[in-house]
């Protein structure tokens, strides 16, 4: 639970950190903008699923691998659907 929500800083920097468009913040969020609200989400805390980070190189600066594997384990997305 957090005590916020897209609404709360009228649309200022969380619309566009998530990258909502403004037809969709408006018609959504805009009417409830910066009202007290709460934000729920269900969040998989001990997933099954296992992803890895590899590195691409010998640079350190290069960027890594990554290949997250969300959800490949059919337990984990069963268990957000029972959290909604």
């Amino acid at each position: 639970m957090a005590p916020a929500s897209i609404n709360s800083d009228a649309g200022a920097k969380v619309r566009h950190v998530l990258g909502l468009r403004e037809d969709l913040y408006d018609m959504v969020y805009r009417p409830i903008a910066n009202q007290d609200v709460w934000t729920l989400m269900p969040l998989l805390l001990r997933p099954r699923s296992r992803g890895w980070i590899r590195l691409r190189n010998k640079n350190p600066f290069s960027p890594p691998l990554i290949h997250a594997n969300y959800f490949d384990d059919p337990h984990d997305i069963k268990t957000l659907v029972e959290g909604r």
